[in-house]
């Protein structure tokens, strides 16, 4: 499951890194970037302190910054960001996580076992949940939960915004096994990425589109709906203006307790959470992968940085809807002048990183099967390229170096979110590159806090955000990234508006391929031509940073374990070491 994540906050996601970040001690409690071969397993960038639960002591509290308490806590539902996932996960069923290398991770707490055969060419999972396992408002998790999982994230009634519809859309039935304890889900053919699914679980009280898209709407305790979830700690209080949320120990639980006494989420944009490392008001926080940030929280009293892989994609997107850029020439020249190498060079000046530019959305460098699809469309940086097409389109220059068009300047607007210096610089160079061509941008800027509300509203030309996943299926969300908005599984995750009927078409004949091998190839050949379409462009990965406090364990940079707020394991093995 993929999500929008705004620039320069961490996520979790199917990712790539070719980095040159393996954490090296440097005797002073802290660890520093030292370097590390091209490519390789996504395993070998993990920095989170991993530790066993036996050896984590008992108590304690934990307090961390969060970029957006957003309106919609229904982590299914479209609107919602990795933040939302980071709130949501704190209080429902993480019932299926990820290791660092991608590999499956089955919380026994709540199915004691997973197996999945080919019965006549179909696809057949089988789960059997814990006898024990309940809501906290004491209902049983048991096939109708996964049935109502499963009919409000399947595609078939439009009214439910999903975020994602993919691979659920490809499940024949939800039934009952020898009890309602046991779950056989059947697909309608081979589904590869049947792992992806059935992670997180909604509540079979919320059975109703109206309750699935605005049920979990607010700023209120009761909004968040904590007699909904389950798990090793409860939501004690929320106030979204405020922006705080507390969790505690959940006496409804049945596995082992959680570690720690207390958990507090925080909002806090960019600066005021550097601020509250070094005040040590918070335990741990993300430094945004620049290294003037990592400059300024790195010294932070009894803290130390982890750095690993990060698990996200960001990219420009431009809204197709926007009257200047609905013409495919003017995104196409952008791109044309975009040089992302002198981006990635700026962003990581300092962190000991070097990556090669990614070149999907779907796969990355370390994962069989990558291509770089990006290249095949804009090959180089070719200014003058852009110029020419630009004025074969009708456009003129002026006397103050920017195109007209009937009278009208070539003017967009590029929003950025929060007040990192990392993100400011940023989008002034893209600035200064487009300046080069003759496009006059205007920075927009907005608070962190405003992310989810403008994208969903489509109030914006231009962004610089990214996408996360919370699994290592890339190609198993092809529809989600690519799909246009006149597909019945489009999931608004690409808010660019690109898209058209026959890719939709080539990307469904892609999901009824027999093999993963099958859908990849096929994914790499049409995702080409998505990015032909000029709606978004891939910009970088950058690293995984995190500044934490001693001593604090499974948290940091997890790649493909840390799904959201850099929380790299179940919530009862999140602590400190004794």
């Amino acid at each position: 499951m993929i999500k929008r994540i705004p620039a320069l906050t961490a996520g979790a996601v199917a990712l790539m890194l070719a980095l040159s970040a393996c954490a090296q001690s440097t005797g002073n409690g802290s660890t520093t970037p030292g370097s590390t071969p091209t490519g390789g397993a996504a395993a070998s960038f993990s920095n989170t302190n991993a530790q066993p639960y036996s050896a984590l002591k008992d108590g304690g509290t934990l307090t961390m910054p969060i970029g957006e308490f957003t309106q919609q806590h229904n982590q299914f539902q479209q609107d919602g960001t990795t933040d939302t996932w980071t709130f949501w996960d704190w209080y429902n069923p993480e019932v299926i996580k990820f290791k660092p290398n991608g590999d499956m991770n089955v919380n026994p707490n709540y199915l004691t076992s997973v197996t999945a055969d080919t019965v006549n060419g179909k696809t057949v999972v089988t789960y059997e949940i814990n006898p024990k396992a309940q809501f906290n408002d004491g209902t049983p998790i048991d096939v109708a939960t996964f049935q109502n999982t499963w009919k409000a994230n399947n595609g078939s009634d439009p009214a439910y915004l999903a975020n994602s519809t993919d691979g659920g859309n490809k499940i024949e039935s939800v039934e009952a096994g020898k009890d309602s304890r046991e779950v056989i889900v059947t697909f309608v053919g081979p589904w590869p990425w049947w792992s992806g699914l059935f992670n997180s679980l909604l509540h079979p009280a919320c059975n109703t589109a109206d309750c699935y898209n605005t049920g979990y709407v607010g700023t209120d305790l009761a909004s968040a709906h904590p007699e909904w979830g389950a798990g090793p700690y409860k939501l004690d209080s929320f106030d979204g203006n405020a922006g705080t949320a507390t969790f505690v120990r959940n006496d409804k639980w049945w596995g082992n307790p959680g570690k720690l006494d207390k958990i507090t989420l925080v909002q806090r944009d960019a600066q005021a959470e550097m601020n509250a490392i070094n005040n040590g008001e918070v335990d741990s926080m993300e430094p945004f992968t620049a290294a003037a940030t990592l400059d300024t929280v790195k010294n932070a009293p009894g803290t130390e940085t982890r750095m690993g892989a990060q698990a996200a994609t960001f990219m420009l997107q431009l809204n197709s809807t926007s009257p200047t850029l609905s013409d495919i020439k003017v995104r196409q020249a952008i791109m044309m002048s975009i040089d992302r190498s002198k981006i990635t060079e700026a962003r990581f000046k300092g962190l000991n990183y070097t990556e090669q530019a990614p070149g999907s959305l779907l796969l990355y460098t370390f994962q069989t099967g990558y291509q770089d699809n990006f290249s095949q469309v804009v090959p180089k940086v070719d200014v003058a390229g852009a110029k020419a097409l630009l004025e074969a389109d009708g456009y003129t220059m002026g006397s103050d170096n920017f195109y007209t068009k009937n009278g009208t300047q070539l003017a967009i607007g590029l929003t950025y979110f929060g007040d990192a210096a990392a993100t400011v610089a940023q989008s002034q160079m893209v600035q200064t590159m487009l300046a080069g061509a003759g496009i006059n941008v205007t920075l927009v800027p907005k608070a962190s806090a405003d992310f989810s509300t403008t994208m969903a509203k489509g109030d914006w030309e231009m962004n610089i955000s990214g996408f996360a996943s919370s699994d290592p299926f890339g190609v198993a969300y092809t529809c989600q990234i690519w799909c246009s908005t006149a597909d019945p599984n489009y999931s608004g995750l690409n808010k660019s508006g690109v898209g058209s009927a026959d890719l939709d078409a080539a990307i469904h004949a892609m999901e009824a391929l027999p093999t993963a091998d099958e859908q990849i190839a096929a994914a790499n050949a049409l995702e080409v031509t998505a990015f032909g379409m000029y709606g978004l462009m891939p910009l970088f990965n950058g690293p995984s940073i995190t500044q934490t406090k001693v001593g604090l364990a499974n948290v940091g940079a997890g790649v493909f374990a840390a799904k959201g707020g850099a929380i790299s394991d179940f919530r009862e093995n999140i602590g400190w070491v004794a």
